[in-house]
């Protein structure tokens, strides 16, 4: 397992950690990265890696749960943007 760090007192996650989570695949957060609905907390510079907070996670959270509701992602897109 990956180690988790702290900057400034706040917790990331890997990309994995956050998928683990949030019971979604690596390619499933990629892919709401891609569409805009969400983007990781912190990149680093040095190599790439993509790093998730809580935030990251409750709001993944809240569109699993808004999908199971049975809103559409542009449905929940424009929730998140208070079009909705």
């Amino acid at each position: 397992m990956e180690k988790d760090f702290e900057i400034e007192n706040e917790k990331f996650y890997t990309i994995r950690e956050a998928a683990e989570i949030c019971g979604v695949s690596r390619a499933t957060l990629l892919r709401l990265e891609e569409a805009g609905f969400d983007s990781p907390r912190f990149v680093d510079r040095e190599n790439g890696y993509c790093y998730y907070d809580v935030v990251n996670i409750h709001r993944i959270k809240l569109y699993q749960m808004l999908q199971m509701m049975g809103l559409s992602g542009k449905e929940i897109y424009s929730y998140f943007d208070n079009k909705l």
